[in-house]
Order: C-alpha cells, then sequence, then structure tokens
C-alpha cells in the first residue's frame, strides 16, 4: 500500500502521477491502461481541485494505492461537499464539434469508461472515491479492445497531461487522428453498454 496526501492544488498533480506511476509499474499494467489509470486519476483530482474545493488550494486530497493479485485501485478521500463523480450526467452534445459542446462532464464520462471499476461513497464528511484497473486485460470485444489498443499506442507519444488528453479527445472522429477508436462513430464512446 502507498499512500500520499496532497494540497487540493493542479501543482500536486506531479505527485499524484508519480503515485499512479509507481502503482502501475509494480502491478504490471501495459503501457496503455497505465495511461488510462493515470488519466482517470488526473481527472478526478483536478475535479475534486476545481469544483469540490472550489479552486480555493485550501482543501487536503489523500490518495492510497493498493496492488493485489488481480487489480491495482486507487482510493482519493476529499472532505469538499458530498460528489459521486459516477452519477454525474453524461456529456451533451458529443456529435458536435468541440468548439459547439456545452462544457461539463465529458472529464468524468471518461473516466467512468477508463477504469474497470469505480465505487463512491461519502462518509463521516469526507467523499471515499474509488477507481481499479485489473492487472491482466479482460476479454473485450474488439471495439472496447480498440480502446486499450489506442491508448496503448498514444502512451509512446510524449507525455501530456489530463487537459490535452481531453482536448485531444474533442476532436475525436477525424480519420487519423488517433482517437476515433475511443469515442466512435458520431462521437459517443465505443463499447460501453451504460451510455
Amino acid at each position: 500500500m502507498k499512500k500520499i496526501d496532497v494540497s487540493a492544488d493542479v501543482s500536486s498533480l506531479e505527485l499524484v502521477n508519480s503515485l499512479v506511476e509507481d502503482l502501475a509499474a509494480e502491478a504490471g499494467l501495459t503501457p496503455g491502461r497505465a495511461h488510462l489509470l493515470r488519466l482517470a486519476t488526473e481527472e478526478l483530482v483536478v475535479n475534486i481541485v476545481v469544483h469540490g474545493y472550489a479552486g480555493s488550494g485550501r482543501g487536503r486530497i489523500g490518495l492510497e494505492g493498493v496492488v493485489t493479485d488481480t487489480e491495482v485501485s486507487i482510493r482519493l478521500t476529499d472532505t469538499a461537499p458530498p460528489f459521486n463523480p459516477f452519477t454525474a450526467r453524461p456529456p451533451r452534445g458529443l456529435d458536435l464539434p468541440l468548439h459547439q459542446r456545452e462544457p461539463g462532464s465529458l472529464g468524468l464520462h471518461l473516466v467512468n469508461h477508463a477504469v474497470d471499476r469505480s465505487s463512491h461513497e461519502y462518509v463521516h464528511g469526507a467523499n471515499h472515491t474509488t477507481i481499479a484497473m485489473r492487472r491482466i486485460a479482460p476479454e473485450y470485444d474488439g471495439r472496447v479492445e480498440s480502446v486499450r489498443e489506442s491508448a496503448d499506442r498514444q502512451s509512446t507519444q510524449p507525455e501530456r497531461g489530463c487537459v490535452g488528453a481531453v482536448a485531444d479527445a474533442g476532436g475525436a472522429g477525424r480519420p487519423g487522428d488517433g482517437v476515433e477508436p475511443l469515442l466512435g462513430a458520431g462521437g459517443a464512446l465505443a463499447g460501453h453498454p451504460r451510455l
């Protein structure tokens, strides 16, 4: 088990990413799955900083990572107002160009579909949000597997933070942009029955 406690500020992302990279390496995740875990963790942290603590920088975020025989999990704990990121409304207008879309929920939508398991509970004045990736990829149909393959291809490119990755997803659907397998035709997230 690895734990860190960071300031609720985007400058803490370097420490957060270091924790995720250590856990992914310990778990033996493929580069693509490690990238998705990092992206999901970054998005949750940024959401807590910007929306939970309203960018005040006054709160704290605890992260606890555990590697088991079957998965790697990360639990984020914060004392911001109660919020379950996994019940947020789906983003609207995914079929529209990025500049025409209504802002909001795309990052949480991607988190919800990047990891294998997620949960949230609000207990004793704190949000406890957990995400997990299986150590061995389950058998998926070809469309969902393309999400993992796309992430593997992108992980060989220069490192980007979550803002760049989300911005890249906004241009999805153009042939050759490397993101179309993730969002699929018309901008809908491919292969996910939860949509």
